[in-house]
């Protein structure tokens, strides 16, 4: 889950899908519609963002290892203290 931005409303729910691309075709042929189709994200996920019958955001992604170990990430021994 995500807390949006203000005024926005609704939730945000997040699924981690391993075969984005081929899950979002897919899903599409079965008649869904996507806001946005997969796309590079800047933080290095791949995303694609339909909503459901309730307004409410789903975001379907691929992160791979940069879900737990992003190259941004900062080593323990590296933190100030």
């Amino acid at each position: 889950m995500h807390q949006g931005e203000s005024g926005g409303g609704g939730t945000t729910v997040y699924f981690e899908c391993e075969k984005l691309d081929e899950t979002v075709g897919s899903l599409s042929e079965a008649g869904l519609r996507f806001v946005t189709g997969p796309e590079d994200k800047s933080w290095l996920w791949r995303e694609a963002e339909l909503f459901d019958p309730g307004g409410n955001r789903i975001i379907l992604y691929f992160a791979g290892s940069n879900r737990t170990d992003p190259p941004w990430r900062v080593d323990k021994a590296e933190r100030p203290k």
